[in-house]
């Protein structure tokens, strides 16, 4: 199991457990925590997983030939 798909559990771990409490306060907060779970997994996936593209080269960079 790779990290993004572990946070992706917790997260939906932490929606099954909003679902589940009757404190607006506790929802509110669990709802939060899995949106962030949601995030660590996205950010692996680009950081750590085949979906990365890099950022495309500066103008100036693109424009100067190789080793100059």
């Amino acid at each position: 199991m790779s990290e993004a798909d572990l946070f992706r559990q917790y997260a939906m771990e932490a929606m099954r457990e909003s679902s589940k409490t009757t404190s607006e306060n506790e929802k509110r907060t669990l709802i939060n925590l899995a949106c962030i779970w949601s995030q660590a997994a996205l950010m692996s996936d680009r950081v750590l997983g085949s979906s990365f593209v890099s950022s495309p080269p500066d103008a100036g960079e693109a424009a100067s030939p190789a080793g100059t």
